[in-house]
């Protein structure tokens, strides 16, 4: 892995170059693993859901039309991912830390050095 295909992920990075890795594992335990625990006790989607919401920059109506449901259905969907996760998945701020831990879980999952 390269610095600069790191994206924003380079700010976790003190000048020795190590990862902060509680806070890492912070960010994953927050905004992952209560999806995939949930997914798993009721048979959802639910972070299938918020994967191509955000790899759809927010559009629910392109969110929709991937996933085949109704807009009802994704507002639904939505509304429970932030109740799962305790924020809310229309406020930039909360977006930006679910991303980040998705994308920290992927780097993780890449190096082989999964942490969570």
């Amino acid at each position: 892995m390269f610095y600069q295909d790191l994206g924003m992920i380079r700010y976790f990075f003190n000048h020795a170059g190590e990862l902060d890795y509680p806070f890492l594992e912070e960010l994953i335990g927050t905004y992952i693993t209560p999806l995939e625990d949930y997914d798993r006790k009721h048979h959802t989607e639910l972070l299938r859901t918020l994967k191509l919401y955000l790899s759809n920059n927010g559009s629910k109506k392109e969110t929709e039309r991937e996933l085949f449901i109704h807009k009802n259905t994704l507002r639904a969907r939505l509304s429970t991912i932030s109740k799962v996760l305790n924020c809310n998945v229309d406020l930039l701020e909360d977006l930006f830390e679910i991303q980040l831990a998705f994308r920290l879980k992927h780097l993780f999952e890449k190096d082989g050095n999964f942490i969570s």
